[in-house]
């Protein structure tokens, strides 16, 4: 069974360490608020002025003017911080932030990221994640693994406008969670009940079974072209014993 939204935040809460500064975007990753132990060390941050930010609520009556990004009412620390964006955006490129967890409409194998903008479609701007993706120590993606219609969203480039080139770190979706590296996604967890061919099929860009238990990949049985091709370039047992290579380590070559 894929996992829901909570459980891909629940997921991307078990990524982050201790000690840990987070700014989380809207949407999805502001999920994971509910799921940090927010009393520990971890600080999440949002653009819109608050360090310390604390799990949603359905309202919060102490300070009823607190909400997250997302707007919807949130908790805070007691050694909350508040400020305005220009001061959240500086901390944003000033490299401060540990971990960035933002949603994206595709991702790349490369790591190129596309998540504010669908050409024709009314939007609210990029906001800081331009500011996050190239700021932060850390870029994760959490996200569902299609798109409405079922198109991939993990593609070999993206088509939409870009975010950033090459800053994406990880990706966790609803099917498992990939490391981004070597021009590939590397699963490296698959959800409850999901299988690889599931993966597989819904995942348009280069894929790599990572896991500590993946099957090895079975040799590749060559056909019988291969094989006639391999034959004729068998020595046929005939050979110059006068010719001063035909002894020669590896490496060496006939000079020219």
């Amino acid at each position: 069974m894929a996992w829901t939204s909570d459980g891909i935040a629940a997921r991307v809460a078990a990524e982050i360490a201790s000690e840990s500064v987070v700014s989380i975007g809207i949407g999805m990753p502001a999920r994971i608020a509910d799921h940090v132990d927010l009393k520990g060390p971890v600080m999440l941050h949002m653009e819109n002025g608050v360090l310390g930010l604390g799990p949603r609520e359905t309202a919060n009556k102490a300070a009823p003017d607190v909400s997250n990004a997302t707007g919807t009412p949130v908790a805070v620390r007691d050694d909350a911080a508040f400020f305005d964006i220009d001061l959240a955006v500086r901390m944003m490129r000033g490299g401060h932030i540990d971990v960035a967890v933002l949603g994206a409409m595709e991702v790349a194998h490369n790591g190129d990221l596309a998540g504010w903008r669908v050409p024709g479609a009314v939007d609210s701007g990029m906001g800081g994640a331009m500011d996050l993706v190239v700021g932060a120590r850390r870029v994760i993606v959490c996200m569902s693994h299609t798109s409405n219609d079922g198109a991939a969203k993990l593609v070999p480039y993206c088509r939409l406008p870009l975010t950033g080139r090459g800053v994406v770190d990880m990706v966790v979706t609803g099917l498992g969670v990939f490391a981004v590296r070597d021009g590939a996604f590397h699963l490296t967890e698959l959800a409850d009940e999901v299988e690889w061919d599931e993966v597989a099929a819904a995942t348009a860009g280069n894929l790599v079974d990572a896991r500590d238990d993946a099957p090895a990949p079975a040799p590749a049985e060559p056909d019988e072209e291969s094989e006639e091709l391999l034959a004729a370039a068998e020595p046929d047992g005939d050979r110059d014993d006068d010719d001063p290579y035909h002894d020669s380590p590896a490496g060496d070559h006939h000079p020219d």
